[in-house]
């Protein structure tokens, strides 16, 4: 039996990929499952429009990702924080700390973009990384400093 495959089914094709497959497989897993539908020309047609408006989508998105990229590369913020006498602060500099500065630049994105490769409980200066999906990624600066005490 012929099936047009509506998501990626590993290790028999991808979305939109018309695979020859046994009956029962078909009937009993792939169709219910709602995985693929069987092939006519309709189904095809129907499949194809669907394929045609996510790549639109996804160019649009990746047009979103580059425009925020380019605001955040070489950024850099500034954390005052209370600290111990050996640098250690009182806390972390946490995700939702780092967004929320980031917003106050006008660069708003969500904390699952973040890539932060160290625990940010000292003071000093980190690498983080904005990255999206199709490989776009944009390095920015984090400097932690400690709060004067009087």
């Amino acid at each position: 039996m012929k099936v047009v495959l509506k998501v990626n089914v590993p290790k028999l094709g991808e979305v939109g990929q018309i695979v020859k497959v046994r009956d029962g497989y078909a009937r009993n897993f792939l169709v219910p499952q709602g995985m693929a539908v069987p092939y006519t020309e309709k189904t095809k047609k129907a499949v194809d429009h669907v394929m045609k408006q996510q790549k639109g989508k996804v160019a649009r998105k990746e047009q979103q990702y580059q425009a925020l990229l380019e605001q955040v590369k070489g950024i850099t913020l500034a954390f005052t924080k209370k600290a111990g006498e050996n640098g250690k602060l009182f806390g972390s500099v946490t995700p939702a700390e780092i967004i929320d500065a980031l917003k106050e630049q006008n660069i708003d994105v969500d904390k699952k973009y973040l890539v932060i490769t160290d625990h940010i409980n000292k003071i000093g200066e980190y690498d983080i990384l904005l990255k999206f999906a199709q490989g776009f990624e944009a390095p920015f600066k984090v400097v932690v400093e400690a709060e004067e005490t009087q």
